[in-house]
């Protein structure tokens, strides 16, 4: 490729490097129809399902995000990552630089879009709202439906939501992206069904949907003060992040920063 100078200097850094992973690990995709990259905080649901819902041997790349995305194993999307297409950010700058680019998602992204290749970009998935200690979730379809997240007894992974005061009603979904609720953990052998609340995880009975619902609330106090403390350590990170691009790149750290206001601006004065 002829790059002289790329950052490893912090782990998830490496997700800006996975897109190269088909073309880095070639030799053992030989055979393969397909490759892709995960995240370690998901719940499966039934993936095989919603992939043959959407007849997934029409697209070169499923998914949008870097928690979960899939490629057709083929030399030409294999090496799309470097290609010179206009628009889009050379991946020459994504590597020279010691911020985290997104690029497993957002940079990737738009090289298939602007190569005209076969993106299924939509989102079957639930994510956890960041910036709430509450069990929102949100995702590319249907921002902020649900509360409660069940593990059912076939393997399968559903949302519950609240249609009206007693009343609820269900979603299945590819997976549930934990995000900032990595403090919830597994118990050991737990029984199916399952659900996930800000309280643990617990074996329910449907009879149980009511009360379960009710461990997925927080009040006021508790909720503003997990905002608080969520601003503050991003506001932490982001000078960490300046500090260390300072260190490595000089003085072309704020040609990087001028690409990176709009989004900084949007997470620190988040208000939900």
């Amino acid at each position: 490729m002829g790059y002289n100078r790329f950052y490893l200097g912090h782990p998830y850094k490496l997700c800006d490097y996975k897109p190269t992973y088909g073309l880095l690990f070639q030799e053992y995709l030989k055979g393969y129809e397909y490759w892709g990259y995960i995240d370690c905080d998901l719940i499966w649901g039934n993936i095989s399902k919603f992939l043959h819902r959407i007849q997934y041997w029409k697209y070169d790349r499923i998914y949008r995000c870097g928690h979960l995305s899939i490629y057709r194993n083929t030399p030409e999307i294999n090496n799309i990552f470097y290609s010179d297409t206009e628009g889009c950010i050379p991946f020459k700058d994504i590597v020279e630089t010691s911020y985290s680019m997104n690029f497993d998602e957002c940079g990737i992204n738009e090289y298939f879009v602007r190569n005209n290749r076969n993106f299924y970009s939509k989102g079957d998935e639930v994510t956890f709202y960041a910036y709430t200690d509450q069990f929102k979730w949100k995702n590319f379809r249907n921002p902020e439906l649900g509360e409660l997240f069940v593990k059912e007894c076939d393997g399968s992974t559903w949302v519950y939501y609240m249609t009206s005061v007693d009343k609820f009603d269900k979603q299945e979904v590819c997976y549930v992206h934990f995000m900032t609720k990595k403090n919830i953990a597994i118990p050991p052998g737990i029984e199916r069904p399952y659900c996930i609340t800000r309280d643990g995880i617990f074996h329910f009975s449907e009879s149980d949907i009511m009360n379960l619902f009710r461990r997925t609330i927080s009040d006021k106090a508790s909720e503003m003060a997990f905002k608080r403390q969520q601003v503050r350590a991003f506001r932490r990170e982001s000078i960490k992040k300046m500090l260390r691009e300072f260190n490595y790149n000089r003085f072309k750290t704020f040609k990087v920063l001028l690409n990176r206001i709009p989004s900084y601006f949007k997470y620190l004065g988040y208000k939900k």
